[in-house]
């Protein structure tokens, strides 16, 4: 008994203490549609993919290289 009524006393202390903090923004509080969270640009993205096929390309030519040295290695053993 003396459990509850302290639980009780604790969340009417919670409740009555909460403060509300407004939100400072530009759409004051309330959801708003500022577009994109990134800007879509052609030129960089042409670019890193043209990256990224050279750098996966140089990848897979030096995993081919070690696994042709392993197999060579193992076969002079």
């Amino acid at each position: 008994m003396k459990f509850t009524s302290l639980a009780v006393a604790a969340l009417l202390v919670a409740n009555t203490s909460a403060v509300a903090l407004k939100a400072s923004d530009d759409c004051d509080g309330k959801w708003c549609n500022k577009g994109l969270a990134y800007d879509y640009d052609k030129a960089p993205l042409t670019k890193a993919e043209g990256d990224f096929v050279n750098k996966s390309q140089k990848h897979s030519g030096a995993d081919y290289s070690h696994k042709s040295a392993a197999a060579d290695a193992a076969a002079a053993a």
